[in-house]
């Protein structure tokens, strides 16, 4: 048996900047964006494990966790349009419980047949409160609201959720080449989800109920399914061939509006690996399967996400369907000291579930739907790596593509998202000496839309670990990056060094850090999505030593 109990609380402290381009079909919003903000949050976990064995056939185990956790965050944010200057002071609180328990049951009946039966169940409760305040009105275009000195929004929530699966296996050794295996279980999701929202005026609440907010949700999701594989080994070459049957049986009752959705999928799947060797191998992957979205997509009625954004799901939403493929192959030769990784995977959807946009000046209206729009994903990823006496040096790389359309503002939007990457590194085993680590790493991302964005960025890094005096060891690490978007550029750098001292077998260590020696003042991130660019600013803290004492019990 084992178990452990940790507690921690954190402090946080944050500032950030932030332009924001709001991309429309014939016209561009910007907005000015000053973020200052104060969070606090702590957390209680646990957890208890046992494994039994009752004999030579038979297994039990039993795993058991529970955390208690409550977030508090306060922000007050400063932002400019095209149409006004407005001050935002928002809150956030949230108290959380959750429960995560799994049972397994293991029998070996003789040396053809085994059986095993696992049972899952993760219960979490959650109750997030949030307030979004301004001395003018905002979210006009969605919200009646009501004149007043002050403009304050509430939304609580309450949320509970029961996951539960269950699965029997049964694992027959047909012949020294034929193994056929089956399933049979049972996934449960339910989820009452129960959200109000209010304006407060004067110490008085003023529902919003009649404008379309509010959400009170029973979604209960059953996936029965019953599975067979065949797996033949033959020779070097080993395949499995599965086929499942599922039933998906979907239950919504909300507000004036109760859906039932039931529907039975046959999902196969064909995995193959050839093993040339022991270090080498080719491994092929392809699958057909469903999924549902979580109970927030499905609520119908509205939702507030932030000062300037709203949210609608959809009680219609069915199942969506992929198609995955994958390739891999690996090689690894320790005498040699050489490695290969490379892979290949493709994703299709049919019918795609997408967030619908509205951009109303810099204000954002979502609402997920479902299309027959295709959506494709395609990427790449290779490494090598090549050791040579006290050296090693690497190099990796990797592409992606993703088609798809977005909607926004009512109009359908062709859009791809391209990235691809690059990088080479090199690094050093020594004992007597230091040890370090270089690395070059240069990123592209294209996006094509309503309008057409790129960015590149480059990253070096520099690493170095150096044991001496038998107990001191030393790190440092430095990296210098430059992103370009469009025209700008911003170059930032950062360095961190730290030096600890611990005898052999003692639980005592001592350490000395110091943080953002060149006093960095803040970092740049551009980011781009369908309908936004945002380029943001965070501050760093400034330059800090830190002197630490720890003791391992």
């Amino acid at each position: 048996m084992k178990a452990f109990v940790l507690a921690n609380k954190n402090w946080i402290r944050s500032q950030s900047d932030q332009s924001i381009e709001y991309l429309q079909e014939n016209e561009i919003s910007f907005e000015n964006r000053n973020t200052f903000g104060k969070a606090k949050s702590s957390l209680v976990s646990g957890r208890i494990s046992a494994d039994f064995r009752q004999n030579k056939t038979t297994n039990y185990s039993y795993n058991f966790q529970t955390s208690l956790s409550n977030n508090n965050k306060n922000n007050s944010i400063q932002t400019q349009n095209n149409l006004r200057e407005t001050v935002f002071q928002t809150h956030s609180e949230a108290d959380n419980f959750a429960i995560a328990q799994l049972f397994e049951y293991q029998k070996t009946f003789n040396k053809k047949h085994k059986g095993s039966f696992a049972l899952s169940h993760n219960y979490s409760n959650e109750k997030p409160t949030f307030q979004w305040g301004a001395d003018q009105p905002f979210l006009g275009e969605y919200i009646p609201l009501q004149t007043a000195d002050f403009y304050l929004l509430q939304q609580i929530e309450k949320i509970q959720n029961n996951q539960i699966q269950t699965s029997f296996k049964h694992f027959w050794i047909a012949g020294k080449r034929h193994h056929i295996y089956t399933t049979l279980g049972l996934n449960a999701n339910l989820t009452k989800m129960f959200s109000e929202n209010n304006q407060l005026i004067n110490n008085q609440t003023e529902s919003l109920f009649d404008a379309g907010f509010g959400n009170d949700l029973d979604y209960k999701l059953f996936n029965s399914f019953l599975g067979l594989e065949y797996k033949l080994l033959y020779k070097k070459l080993t395949t499995t061939f599965g086929l499942q049957l599922n039933n998906y049986n979907l239950r919504n009752k909300q507000i004036a509006d109760n859906r039932t959705f039931n529907k039975w999928f046959l999902e196969p799947t064909v995995t193959s690996e050839f093993e040339f060797n022991k270090s080498e191998s080719l491994n092929f992957n392809y699958s057909l399967s469903n999924q549902f979205l979580d109970a927030n997509s499905y609520a119908n009625r509205y939702q507030i996400y932030s000062f300037n954004s709203i949210y609608q799901g959809n009680a219609l939403l069915q199942s969506m369907r992929y198609h995955n493929l994958s390739l891999r192959y690996r090689k690894f030769n320790m005498y040699q000291g050489s490695s290969i990784w490379a892979s290949i995977n493709y994703n299709k959807q049919n019918n795609t579930v997408r967030n619908q946009v509205e951009v109303t000046n810099t204000d954002l209206f979502y609402k997920t739907v479902m299309t027959n729009n295709p959506d494709e994903r395609w990427s790449m990823y290779g490494s090598f790596s090549q050791r040579v006496k006290k050296w090693e040096f690497g190099f990796n790389g990797s592409l992606s593509f993703n088609k798809y359309v977005q909607n926004t503002n009512n109009v359908d939007i062709p859009t791809q998202n391209n990235n691809q990457s690059i990088g080479v590194s090199v690094r050093t085993f020594h004992k007597e000496i230091p040890t370090f680590r270089i690395s070059y790493d240069k990123s592209f991302s294209q996006l094509k839309a309503s309008y057409d964005s790129e960015t590149t960025s480059d990253n070096i890094s520099f690493g170095m670990d150096y044991k001496f005096l038998k107990n001191f060891t030393f790190k440092g690490k430095y990296s210098y990056n430059i992103s370009k978007y469009n025209t700008s550029n911003v170059k930032f750098e950062q360095a961190n060094v730290s030096l600890d001292y611990k005898k052999e077998n003692s639980p005592w260590l001592f350490m000395l850090q110091g943080n953002n020696l060149f006093n960095t003042g803040l970092i740049n991130n551009v980011s781009f999505s369908d309908f936004q660019i945002v380029n943001t600013n965070t501050y760093v803290l400034p330059r800090v030593f830190l002197f630490s004492v720890q003791y391992k019990l």
